[in-house]
């Protein structure tokens, strides 16, 4: 496995940063409405809820989200082209979207929903940027890519199915904390079951071609 080109590296460097830094807006904002710990948002009188860093995808966005689409762009960019980039673009935007307009329907109080206005907090608006990034370059990766090494790809889908699998607060519900005594959903164990199955039936057809 090679860098792709120059081109390709500047690119996976600035999608690098850019996605860090809407990690750390998103932190900044979290801050000042006193969602970003467990003990900002008790201070509030709020004693139930999911504070920025206390939710999985918010952990693991910076350190393996991030990171993870980055090498995909500086390896394998230099074989998407423009109509399937136009293609991920917008499916990309449509998917953050659609998931973030659904999370606002959430009863849970945490950083990303404003719970009695339904709608997302700044945090939430800043996410929904980062995430269509992120979406976009994933999805170039698993649909318009071909002769990936195989460790590769499935390490990639591992990756992404354990993010999924944190972000849908499933280990967060078995620690017990006093401040989040939720169980786990039927359809957040549906949703990292299919998402993984998509996730590894595409790592195998980018891998298995030639």
């Amino acid at each position: 496995m090679h860098l792709a080109n120059y081109y390709c590296v500047l690119y996976a460097i600035l999608v690098f940063a850019l996605g860090e830094s809407l990690w750390l807006l998103a932190v900044v904002q979290a801050n000042r409405k006193k969602w970003l710990t467990p003990n900002q948002m008790l201070s509030q009188g709020i004693s139930d809820g999911i504070p920025f860093l206390a939710h999985g995808g918010m952990i693991f966005d910076p350190i393996l989200v991030t990171p993870l689409s980055s090498l995909m762009i500086a390896f394998f960019g230099a074989s998407w082209d423009p109509v399937a980039m136009d293609i991920a673009f917008a499916c990309a935007f449509a998917a953050s979207t659609l998931l973030h307009a659904l999370y606002v329907r959430s009863p849970i109080k945490e950083s990303l929903i404003d719970t009695e206005r339904k709608d997302l907090t700044p945090a939430g608006w800043t996410h929904l940027f980062y995430m269509a990034l992120m979406f976009m370059v994933i999805f170039l990766f698993f649909f318009a890519t071909s002769g990936v090494p195989a460790w590769f790809a499935y390490g990639s889908a591992a990756a992404l199915s354990f993010h999924v699998f944190t972000a849908n607060h499933i280990p967060l519900s078995k620690m017990r904390f006093a401040w989040y005594r939720h169980g786990v959903p039927p359809i957040a164990y549906a949703t990292v079951g299919v998402t993984a199955c998509l996730l590894f039936w595409r790592a195998h057809a980018i891998s298995a071609a030639p």
